[in-house]
């Protein structure tokens, strides 16, 4: 049974990986505006404020006349596959980013469903109905930050019904 469901979930990181490489090779380019005059900058200044020992982490004086830049959502600096651009130059974390949040929509969708009672083949299918879907296309492909949360929300469901079902102290943590 969980070779099928680890099955499913390669299915479901290849279909995001397809999107992914999709929109890279599109002709008018990867990016919304936003993306590259408000994501990949605040990602890029917090890498170099990293790499400066953190200081000037607290406050990006290169956005808006300077605004708050560390824990704020509108700049998603905390959100773990930001973690990329430590490591990768700037268009590949934005494609690795992009490829973990259509992973975590599909798979968490998967499972929530999985966990609703749902067939395999129905809960594959709603998985890439919210992975493939206009909302999280849209959001991943405009603000890849605000889309972290986004992607998250079947598999907090998930969680939330476990819970639930068995509300016992491992469910809980």
């Amino acid at each position: 049974m969980r070779t099928r469901d680890l099955l499913i979930c390669a299915v479901l990181l290849v279909v995001g990986a397809w999107f992914t490489l999709v929109w890279k090779a599109a002709p008018a380019g990867m990016g919304a505006f936003d993306i590259y005059s408000y994501y990949v900058p605040n990602m890029l200044y917090a890498v170099q404020r990293l790499h400066a020992g953190g200081t000037g982490l607290l406050w990006n004086p290169y956005q808006n006349s300077g605004q708050p830049s560390f824990g704020i959502s509108s700049t998603g600096p905390l959100y773990p596959l930001n973690l990329f651009f430590l490591a990768l130059p700037s268009d590949w974390a934005l494609l690795a980013v992009t490829l973990g949040n259509l992973a975590i929509a599909g798979i968490g969708m998967y499972f929530l469903m999985r966990e609703l009672g749902v067939g395999r083949a129905a809960a594959l299918c709603g998985a890439l109905a919210f992975e493939l879907g206009t909302a999280t296309i849209d959001l991943t492909t405009w603000g890849p930050q605000m889309a972290g949360t986004f992607v998250w929300m079947p598999a907090a469901l998930l969680f939330c019904e476990r819970l639930l079902r068995a509300p016992t102290l491992g469910n809980a943590v």
